[in-house]
């Protein structure tokens, strides 16, 4: 008797040849880069939250590689070298900071006309604005 389960999902290569060579039957589909790219956000947000869920200090080191991995074939795919990563986040983090103080806002009071008001507003999702 054969057991089918439903993936739907990026593996990696290794594991993929892996259950080939172990007599698993692998259904798969040609991607076109522009897949590969929407599968690779979502394999990020994937792994993020496997990070998010995580409570040892060995699995986060496991998790945390897979998304260094992601990023890394992510960034393959879009054609930009890790190296321009690097850049750009150092230099957002020369121009605001990292978390290393990990300074948590609850929320904020603007003065009208503040470049913030606009700003949150353009994503009330995710800034809602109290009244």
């Amino acid at each position: 008797m054969k057991h089918c389960f439903k993936l739907n999902k990026l593996i990696r290569d290794q594991l993929y040849q892996n259950m080939l060579d172990e007599g698993v039957a692998v259904h798969s589909k040609e991607l076109t880069p522009q897949d590969c790219v929407m599968l690779l956000k979502e394999k990020l947000v994937e792994e993020a939250q496997e990070v998010l869920e995580e409570t040892s200090k060995e699995e986060l080191i496991v998790e945390l590689a897979d998304v260094l991995e992601v990023i890394s074939s992510l960034a393959k795919y879009i054609e930009v070298p890790m190296e321009e990563i690097k850049l750009a986040r150092q230099a957002k983090r020369d121009r605001a900071g990292g978390f290393d103080q990990c300074s948590f806002v609850s929320h904020i009071e603007v003065p009208e006309g503040h470049r913030l008001v606009e700003y949150c507003r353009r994503d009330p999702k995710k800034y809602p604005e109290k009244k």
